[in-house]
């Protein structure tokens, strides 16, 4: 996704609207298919 520069912007909208559509249902294979997330705290 490229929209004048600002991929993360355009990203966040476009998941907050799936999320409004799909709830937390998203489909299995989306789930799987991501990239992973960092979830440890830095510092």
């Amino acid at each position: 996704v490229a929209g004048m520069g600002d991929r993360d912007t355009t990203c966040a909208i476009v998941g907050g609207i799936v999320a409004v559509m799909e709830g937390a249902e998203l489909p299995e294979d989306w789930l799987l298919a991501r990239e992973p997330l960092n979830l440890s705290k830095a510092g």
